[in-house]
């Protein structure tokens, strides 16, 4: 199958399109991996884990609706190959780092969600998990 040359509109659209830049846009398309972000005639690729700063436990379908206006950040533009990829989360404060600020170097409890070959991982704030290391035996 052969690429088809995108649109000289969408081509100059994508040219004025900047890695970081925050931008209005509609959601086109909801599928339960992903969806499409319309940003004025282009759209822009929001991949599952750019969606929510916390674990997804529902079907993307249902967080996600088509018609509904979003804030996303662009974070890959690139005209030649026509492809431009969104973030709804980016726009939002990551509640990770302020859990970090408050808690890096305590001691803290929380509820091993998971165990992997990489080590497991531990609920230990209300915004999800993250791998632990040096665990307790308590």
């Amino acid at each position: 199958m052969e690429d088809v040359p995108a649109s000289e509109p969408r081509q100059a659209f994508l040219r004025t399109v900047e890695k970081g830049q925050v931008r209005r846009g509609t959601v086109s398309s909801v599928s339960d991996v992903d969806a499409l972000v319309d940003l004025g005639g282009v759209d822009g690729l929001l991949r599952t884990p750019e969606v929510s700063w916390q674990p997804r436990e529902v079907p993307l379908d249902q967080v996600l609706r088509v018609g509904q206006d979003v804030t996303v950040t662009v974070l890959d533009v690139d005209a030649d190959r026509d492809w431009l990829t969104v973030s709804l989360k980016s726009p939002q404060d990551d509640p990770f780092r302020e859990f970090a600020r408050t808690h890096l170097g305590h001691v803290v409890s929380g509820r091993v969600t998971k165990v992997a070959s990489i080590g497991a991982f531990v609920r230990v704030h209300e915004h999800g998990r993250r791998a632990a290391a040096g665990l307790g035996t308590d």
